[in-house]
């Protein structure tokens, strides 16, 4: 019955959108977004998402990725959206053309907001959350604030052929710009949106439905509730002032319990805990616009996100994980008789911490004196404070000369500079200590500490001692672009000279793309591009040194029942130690672009072929020095990727009696190949590998994660003006990636191989690790957003949303092992409502 009526819903959803375009009586022009000051080339790798196009969209959390599912050049990862942990509000990852997440450049209203110290920070490790161990880096993510999209004004990405006024990326960049405040009138807006689970079907691996009904791990949420809030509003204060206040909150609650800790007078009753998640953005913006015809913008913006968590099997072992933070802008436009200069001058102040409830651990036997017990254990406590800090001050300039004519050739001139000031920190806010206990009835404490009578005794301390590690990050760049037009040829020649003063490199990168109009019409458009990008710093290793710096104590039971004093014992071992090697190469990536765009009647086809090589990439690797191990950051890491695209979308919008359709599709084809999955990881040290039964290179091994082979898409909008209602729909299938999984390693034996291996191995003589692939499910989901308004007065208006994510409710697998699979999300409400003036 539920299958039948998936499929009657599919029908009718196409059904509707072709009936809409096949019986469309009139056609209107649709408002086309035309990126000032670029060329056609570099149009093509960009998408401008306006502020309309974002309200459409169908919605989850609010996050600002969430808006390129509809960008044939991105990737999501493997850890999206998944079934088991739904109460997450975390903003997904992201990869352009197979490169690494962290790799891509966040421009929130002019500054950075990459967070470089710990990006690969959100993770769980067998369900226990990053930050439960005092060894850790608190919690990081590749955005340094979580903007919720529906404040922002627009979202331009670029993939491809990227203007010289961006860098530090190998990636793609997302430039993302907040709201005005309205000039026209008083405005504003009060808003509520809500899901739960009850509102979302959970597609769990056969046999592990009963533990995760049991939420006995973190990342097992099986009851939640999320609530958004919010209020926006403009004052016009006069005609040459306004000002906009935006206030959002988007909030989760999420049950769990111990997996083994029982209170002794229950001894059978799961103890509960309460997760909880919250990210807030506060905005305060003025906008002045003096007789002279300059614009004056300033910003301030507070936005923090919190975690509230626990350490599995532990009394008093609640922790928050602290994000987000604090930037403060102001930006002067003004126009010369020349050209438009933009002067932009900013703060921030970002980071991340984590704060456990209790400053010191302590694992005690298990005994009467307890109320709790997990088994052989009772354990107590946490492992104080812990902090990563970043500031920011940015200066910089960008000028868009007039066009204007030069050796038979119209010119364009553009050019500027950024200088940013960056100093990074990370420690131990307080010293903290875990302690280890020993069972000894007789022991008399007489006043020691960590001592009961009678009982037990900690016979071994671990000392985590307060300490701070700084870095300074300054980075300044100049850039230089000219765009030139002859004929039917447009060019766009630039460079971008880099200094990073962490990474001591000076680098000069090329940005060469053009198009060629075949029949000048612009009917039929050939383009292609060359460009080198260069990536800024990574501080996480540097930041590291120290946390695995442990002082280790032990003391002695004597014979009559007393114990000794604390005595140094050497150190102990944190599972990795770093260190920040002296000098590291800037990771870079090369990029060719080729492609033909083409009008088609009233629709138009674009062809996009990328190829990324990405070299100098962070990986790192265990090296011994004196005698002891240490994780070492090095620049053994590469990749290569090829992505074709085709984008189609009508010239004109349909238009007919009662609807208005709107259309577009895209389609995607990557090829992928990376010699690590992150920075953390090892470049493996043998050279070859068996996968697919044939050995290869090591490095030609496809990716673990964002390496989808193929994907398509179908957007369609359809407005209904007399009901006041807008329905959007978007088509979407996924084919099912690859994950692959270490067999077994043998022993290539060159001529000597024997049986099968003398067919796989040939010649090679070596160590080959053999490779199993995991296939993932393919994914077919549609999502549907619902707008309906209704007046209330010629100014005010209800609005009310209904989003319904996976409409089909399909089951989709995620991510697979040989011993555990996890599913995507089945089908998900959402409704709000909001008050408009």
């Amino acid at each position: 019955m539920m299958k039948r009526f998936s499929h009657s819903l599919l029908y009718s959803s196409i059904l509707l959108a072709l009936t809409n375009a096949a019986y469309a009586e009139e056609t209107a022009e649709l408002e086309e977004v035309v990126v000032v000051g670029q060329s056609f080339s570099q149009q093509v790798g960009t998408q401008k998402i306006t502020a309309e196009q974002i309200k459409r969209q169908a919605a989850k959390n609010g996050g600002i990725t969430d808006l390129l599912k509809s960008n044939p050049n991105v990737r999501f990862s493997n850890e999206a959206d998944l079934s088991t942990n739904a109460g997450e509000i975390r903003p997904n990852e992201v990869s352009f053309h197979g490169e690494k997440y962290y790799n891509n450049n966040f421009i929130l209203d002019g500054m950075s907001n990459n967070d470089n110290m710990n990006p690969i920070g959100n993770q769980m490790r067998n369900g226990e959350a990053v930050g439960a161990n005092p060894y850790d880096l608190p919690n990081g993510s590749s955005q340094s604030m979580w903007i919720d999209s529906s404040l922002l004004e627009s979202l331009e990405v670029f993939d491809s052929n990227v203007s010289a006024k961006y860098g530090n990326f190998t990636g793609g960049v997302l430039d993302a710009k907040l709201k005005d405040p309205n000039f026209e009138r008083r405005t504003g807006k009060i808003y509520y949106r809500t899901t739960r689970d009850d509102w979302t079907h959970f597609y769990i691996q056969e046999g592990q439905e009963d533990a995760f009904e049991k939420a006995r791990r973190l990342d097992y949420q099986p009851r939640f509730v999320k609530h958004q809030f919010g209020v926006n509003a403009s004052e016009k204060l006069s005609d040459n002032l306004a000002i906009l206040f935006s206030y959002d909150r988007l909030q989760s609650t999420m049950k769990n319990a111990h997996p083994a800790m029982r209170y002794l007078a229950s001894p059978n009753t799961p103890i509960e805990k309460k997760q909880s998640r919250i990210n807030e953005n506060y905005i305060l913006r003025a906008v002045y616009l003096p007789e002279n015809g300059d614009l004056w913008r300033a910003t301030v913006m507070y936005s923090p996100n919190y975690a509230k968590q626990f350490k599995s099997d532990t009394e008093n072992g609640a922790f928050e994980n602290i994000g987000g933070g604090v930037q403060a802008n102001l930006e002067w436009e003004k126009t010369l008789d020349w050209a438009k200069v933009k002067s932009y001058i900013g703060y921030k102040k970002t980071g991340n911490r984590t704060e456990y409830d209790v400053n010191d651990y302590h694992r005690y036997m298990s005994s009467d004196n307890f109320y709790w017990t997990s088994g052989t254990y009772s354990q107590y406590g946490g492992y104080g404070k812990r902090s990563l800090e970043k500031e920011i001050y940015t200066l910089k300039q960008d000028y868009e000369g007039n066009a204007f004519d030069f050796a038979g050739m119209e010119h364009k001139l553009s050019f500027g500079w950024i200088a940013e000031i960056a100093k990074a920190k990370s420690g131990r806010d307080t010293s903290y200590h875990s302690y280890y206990y020993r069972k000894a009835p007789n022991v008399v404490c007489d006043g020691a500490e960590a001592c009961l009578d009678g009982d037990q005794f900690a016979h071994q301390r671990l000392n985590y001692n307060q300490h701070t590690v700084k870095a300074r990050d300054d980075d300044f760049a100049l850039y230089l672009q000219d765009q030139l037009k002859w004929k039917r040829l447009e060019l766009s020649l630039g460079s971008r000279l880099s200094y990073n003063r962490f990474l001591d490199n000076t680098h000069i990168d090329y940005r060469l793309s053009g198009s060629y109009d075949l029949f000048d019409d612009q009917s039929t458009i050939i383009f292609a591009g060359a460009n080198r990008y260069y990536k800024g710093s990574l501080l996480s290793s540097r930041l590291r040194q120290g946390l695995d710096v442990i002082g280790k104590d032990v003391r002695e039971f004597n014979a009559d029942g007393t114990i000794g004093e604390w005595t140094p014992e050497g150190r102990g071992v944190a599972p990795n130690r770093y260190l920040q090697p002296r000098k590291l190469k800037t990771p870079y990536s090369d990029e060719k672009v080729l492609g033909l765009s083409q009008r088609v009647w009233d629709t138009r086809w674009t062809f996009k072929w990328v190829n990324r090589q990405s070299k100098n990439q962070f990986a790192s690797a265990n090296r011994y020095f004196s005698g002891e191990m240490y994780r070492v950051m090095n620049n053994n890491g590469r990749s290569e990727n090829d992505t074709f695209t085709l984008s189609v979308a009508p010239v004109k919008g349909y238009e007919w009696q009662y609807a208005k359709l709107n259309w577009d599709l895209g389609l995607r084809i990557s090829r992928s190949k990376s010699s690590n999955k992150t920075y953390n990881n090892d470049v493996s040290l043998k050279t070859k590998a068996i996968y697919n039964g044939k050995l290869i290179d090591a490095d030609d091994l496809p990716p673990n994660d964002f390496n989808t082979p193929w994907s398509a898409f179908l957007n369609v909008n359809t407005e209904f003006p007399t009901l006041n209602l807008n329905w959007n729909q978007r088509f979407s299938f996924t084919k099912g990636r690859k994950t692959r999984e270490v067999d077994t390693t043998i022993l290539c034996n060159g001529q000597y191989s024997d049986g099968e291996r003398s067919l796989i191995c040939g010649n090679y003589v070596g160590n080959a690790d053999i490779y199993e692939d995991l296939e993932m499910g393919d994914e077919f989901n549609l999502d549907w957003r619902f707008i309906y308004k209704q007046p209330l007065t010629q100014t005010q208006f209800l609005e009310f949303t209904l989003d319904v994510n996976n409409v089909l409710n399909r089951k989709s697998l995620s991510k697979s092992s040989k011993k555990s699979s996890v599913y995507k999300q089945g089908r998900n409400f959402w409704a709000g409502v909001s008050y408009n003036w």
